[in-house]
């Protein structure tokens, strides 16, 4: 399932609001224009869940506060997807909205890595 049927399901199903929804797809369209994926592949789907939900609860002031110490490790190697991960918040309109933890910036920073070296 793409990306953007994800979106559409988690929108129409009430799992996320219109406002994450928007900026989920805002968030792919950036990404997009800066790192080659497919994002009708199944991997992309997942991100997109991922950060349609991240983006409910940047937008409710919850962000995630903890990483599995093994996930906070690696991404805390991803220097450039973690700059390119808040690069893409920050540009979304209503970025004063959001409240992104760094744990939040390092989850999606791990997604960005594995989409930037997997097309599917």
């Amino acid at each position: 399932m793409s990306a953007m049927e994800r979106l559409q399901i988690l929108h129409s199903g009430e799992v996320i609001s219109g406002t994450a929804y928007e900026m989920s797809k805002q968030y792919i369209e950036c990404i997009g224009q800066q790192l080659p994926v497919d994002w009708e592949g199944e991997t992309a789907g997942m991100f997109a869940t991922h950060l349609a939900v991240g983006l409910e609860r940047m937008l409710k002031g919850e962000p995630l506060t903890e990483l599995p110490p093994m996930v906070r490790s690696e991404a805390g190697q991803l220097k450039k997807e973690a700059e390119l991960a808040r690069n893409a918040l920050s540009a979304l309109d209503g970025a004063e909205k959001l409240t992104p933890s760094e744990e939040e910036i390092l989850f999606l920073a791990t997604y960005l890595a594995v989409l930037r070296h997997k097309k599917g």
